[in-house]
């Protein structure tokens, strides 16, 4: 007979775990406006320069990813950790760019929306 793990079960070490911090593409055009007057937004000639490490909820966090869904309406240079496809997707088809940082290290899994 084995013994039950507990009532808890198995537990990864914190230091082997990876923190993701989502921002919502959808968030991001619907609060523009605000975005730019507090300065967390940057208007360019082509559109927007967005990062998204300073709108995350843990800006603290190992990954930082943007999730797609809902319509885009504006131009935006987005920089972050990870895009899911449909991010990336809606980004481009827009006129925009995806920035990934060179050091940005990507642990977090690529989903589709």
């Amino acid at each position: 007979h084995y013994e039950p793990l507990g009532k808890s079960g198995f537990k990864r070490p914190e230091r082997s775990q990876t923190v993701v911090s989502e921002v919502k593409l959808r968030s991001i055009d619907e609060d523009l406006p605000l975005l730019v007057e507090a300065g967390h937004v940057e208007e360019t000639e082509d559109g927007y320069r967005v990062d998204a490490r300073d709108l995350a909820e843990d800006p603290e966090a190992d990954v930082i990813k943007v999730l797609g869904g809902g319509q885009l309406h504006h131009t935006l240079e987005v920089t972050a950790d990870a895009f899911t496809d449909g991010a990336r997707e809606a980004i481009e088809a827009e006129g925009g760019a995806v920035v990934v940082p060179e050091e940005s290290t990507t642990d977090a899994p690529e989903n589709e929306d």
